[in-house]
């Protein structure tokens, strides 16, 4: 896959939905100037075919699943294919990042209980538990054990909301994306 950071931290969640992010961002991607992730090549990949997935999303106070179409290109040296994911999408998650990043800033301000919670955003508590642990150990891989001891979870989710933190550095230090699973990541780039 080649990750494409663009869309994300220009939106510092500004009152644009997931949905615009994505298509803004696969419009503003150059296909011509892609470097293939496989072999290093730059200028070789042409667009290829595409395969749908689903986004949720939160709009005006509710889920919303989108179905979207994401783009492959393939590399003419390597003839490997990568699929094209703005920074508004988490790799093999239907989530946006955004979509997390709100709930956990509702959960850390514990402005209602987790049941409440988990209806609003119409998530399993499982699902809120499992991303609660994987922001906690993401949040000290990127800070480092002694920064993270000294910011709170819910100042660290204001970051992104201000347009602090980039989650273009955050995936370029540790080769996979904020909020993806690391079980899930893989190093086969078809």
């Amino acid at each position: 896959m080649i990750r494409f950071f663009y869309a994300f931290y220009k939106s510092k969640f500004m009152n644009i939905s997931d949905l615009s992010l994505f298509h803004q961002a696969i419009e503003a991607f150059h296909v011509d100037q892609a470097v293939c992730p496989n072999c290093h090549t730059k200028y070789s990949c042409t667009k290829f075919t595409s395969y749908s997935r689903n986004l949720i999303t939160y709009e005006k106070k509710a889920s919303v699943c989108h179905n979207i179409s994401i783009p492959r290109v393939m590399c003419s040296s390597c003839g490997h294919t990568h699929a094209i994911l703005p920074d508004v999408l988490i790799p093999y998650s239907s989530y946006s990042l955004r979509f997390i990043l709100i709930v956990l800033r509702r959960y850390f301000l514990r402005s209602t209980s987790i049941a409440e919670l988990c209806e609003a955003f119409n998530i399993s508590v499982s699902t809120l538990y499992a991303w609660i642990q994987l922001f906690h150990s993401q949040k000290e891989l990127w800070l480092g054990f002694l920064k993270d001891a000294e910011v709170s979870s819910s100042d660290f989710i204001k970051s992104f909301f201000s347009g602090y933190f980039s989650t273009e550095s955050f995936f370029r230090t540790f080769q996979f994306s904020f909020m993806q699973s690391t079980f899930t990541t893989h190093y086969d780039s078809s």
